[in-house]
């Protein structure tokens, strides 16, 4: 009871916690309240500590001298119900009391006090305490002894890079599709074919049929520009090589190039690689109905432009810049950091032609197929010069960053005004311009690897059944010409 309001209270002290001597009640603070113990802890019964005569007129005294210790604010103290009293006689040990809230009752236990408290009449527990039911019964567990197996070996996961090629027709690029198609690392999405060499459709139609060849009929094909930005179109002949007259399998997806590349880039941030190898009029108008394209491409491949002034379809451009200009200008102008592999950096970097002979005459379909994209006068160009595919160039430089030897970073786009000049690229190597960098261009490649990640794909490809040798025309400068089978090459260029 409290000795000014008569309430029941909790006395409590704060108990700090190092160490129990620092957290004692000396009889001097209780000043008489209680009787102060003179026996050993183990002597100590359940009994209630009788009110000294000298407790009622020292009320005032006892009151003050709790109400300083329950103020003393201990950092990390805590407060229990208990009370510290020390013994007068010096030697005898500690004790530990535990008083009761409802009476004057006092205990060494902790447990007996909760029992105490529970008997009182007027005690509600703040949670009342729920009995078991009588109908209840203990819970059964059923435990299965089941069979342990070694578990079967996993392989190792590969994480595959999603891959989109924006591309008219070539022989060339029917290459650098076997070689994306092939790869296990590679997830190709999707082929946005775009109006070049040829129609845009004869580009969908091509890109079926090496598909076809590949075995790879999931990949969708889908069909973009028909013209440039300006409204040039392509040829509407087909490629000479036998292949390309092929019978047709598969479908055109309904979607349009533009949207499937938008959705997917938006859909797929910072994961896709983009490779364009014709001209850049799909990506221009993608670039056009949603600029956020530019921010979620992953990397950008680009196959075009020059940086010496020299042109294959002009005097001073190349074919896929030269096709649509503008376009070429918008995606310089918008994309930062895309990698330009220029015509002359390709033209220096020749495959040699025995090691083509080799990989389009090993006994496989995919090997029959891109022998027939060539016709004999394509061969006899290469058996003197080699074969240059800067579509193989750039996938590989997607798989292996290693085979990029050299590159500058510097700030580049496109002439459109000059009468002789309209699709040049031109690039501020010492920066008159003074503009910041956006593309790397290619200036020199590991052509050892790149041969070895297209001569792999052949040793991937099952063989097929049959397979007829075509047999054709070759010669070198002063000789006649004289068919051959492929499998017997042997030139040598003087």
């Amino acid at each position: 009871m409290c000795p000014q309001c008569s309430n029941t209270h909790t006395y409590a002290t704060k108990r700090r916690n190092t160490s129990v001597q620092d957290n004692i009640i000396s009889p001097d603070k209780l000043a008489g309240a209680f009787a102060v113990i003179k026996r050993d802890p183990d002597d100590i019964e359940e009994t209630a500590f009788v009110d000294s005569e000298e407790a009622s007129s020292n009320q005032q005294e006892v009151a003050n001298a709790l109400s300083e210790i329950l103020a003393e604010k201990l950092p990390g103290a805590e407060i229990e119900t208990m009370v510290h009293i020390e013994t007068e006689e010096a030697g005898t040990s500690q004790v530990v009391l535990f008083p009761c809230h409802l009476c004057k009752a006092v205990f060494n236990k902790k447990k007996i006090l909760q029992k105490h408290i529970n008997s009182h009449q007027d005690f509600k527990p703040a949670v009342p305490l729920q009995k078991a039911s009588p109908n209840s019964k203990k819970r059964k567990f059923n435990v299965a002894f089941h069979t342990v197996y070694p578990t079967k070996t996993r392989r190792a996961t590969v994480a595959r890079r999603r891959v989109i090629l924006d591309m008219d027709s070539s022989p060339t690029a029917a290459q650098a599709i076997v070689l994306a198609a092939s790869r296990p690392d590679i997830d190709l999405m999707a082929i946005n074919c775009v109006a070049g060499r040829v129609s845009v459709l004869n580009a969908c139609e091509n890109a079926l049929r090496v598909l076809k060849a590949c075995g790879r009929d999931d990949v969708q094909v889908c069909r973009g520009a028909e013209k440039s930005l300006l409204g040039l179109c392509g040829r509407d002949e087909n490629l000479p090589g036998l292949s390309w007259s092929r019978k047709i399998e598969g479908h055109v997806q309904a979607e349009h190039s533009v949207s499937s590349l938008i959705r997917s880039v938006n859909e797929n941030p910072g994961e896709i690689s983009l490779i364009c190898m014709g001209p850049l009029t799909n990506l221009a108008l993608a670039l056009r109905l949603d600029p956020l394209v530019a921010n979620h491409l992953k990397e950008l491949y680009i196959v075009g432009g020059n940086v010496e002034a020299q042109g294959d379809i002009s005097a001073c451009a190349e074919q896929n810049f030269m096709f649509d200009p503008e376009a070429a200008h918008i995606v310089l102008q918008e994309i930062r950091n895309a990698h330009i592999l220029p015509y002359e950096i390709s033209q220096r970097h020749c495959m040699p032609f025995a090691n083509c002979v080799s990989w389009l005459n090993n006994g496989t379909e995919i090997s029959s197929f891109l022998f027939d994209c060539f016709t004999s006068e394509e061969l006899s160009l290469q058996a003197k010069t080699g074969m240059v595919s800067p579509e193989v160039f750039a996938v590989s430089m997607m798989i292996d960053s290693t085979i990029v030897l050299e590159k500058d970073q510097v700030f580049a786009t496109v002439e459109l005004k000059g009468d002789y000049t309209r699709g040049q690229m031109v690039v501020d190597k010492r920066g008159f311009l003074n503009k910041p960098a956006n593309v790397f261009i290619v200036k020199n490649m590991d052509l050892g690897k790149t041969q070895a990640l297209f001569g792999s794909v052949f040793s991937m490809i099952e063989e097929s059944e049959s397979l007829t040798l075509t047999p054709i025309t070759l010669a070198g400068p002063g000789k006649d010409h004289v068919p051959i089978l492929l499998k017997e090459i042997k030139i040598n260029v003087v």
